[in-house]
């Protein structure tokens, strides 16, 4: 109790208002912001917490936050495309796909 009517009694910081005023303030943002937001008034989107990362060839974006370690993934359901100025081309165990998993092949030179 002692912190509180020392915090409301301090005026060096701002001017000194009456708890009333500042309670109905309060409650009156309170009202106005009550409710669900929607879709379109999403005030952070995720472009700001993700990889700003592109793939050069689809164009999709890391999914990943912000300063990951390690490499960049998208959540695209769609592969990449292939590009040979780029040489992305990806070999997969040709088992491990039929079976629903994703197992990346190095091919060795022989």
């Amino acid at each position: 109790k002692e912190v509180i009517k020392r915090e409301l009694l301090d005026n060096s910081v701002r001017s000194p208002r009456k708890v009333p005023l500042v309670f109905k303030a309060f409650q009156c943002l309170s009202n106005k912001f009550c409710g669900n937001v929607s879709p379109s008034h999403i005030s952070f989107p995720d472009q700001y917490f993700t990889c700003q990362k592109q793939c050069q060839s689809c164009s999709a974006r890391c999914s990943k936050q912000m300063g990951h370690l390690g490499d960049h993934s998208t959540e695209s359901a769609e592969q990449c495309v292939y590009s040979a100025n780029l040489e992305n081309k990806i070999y997969t165990c040709m088992r491990c796909q039929e079976n629903g998993r994703k197992c990346v092949v190095v091919p060795k030179a022989s």
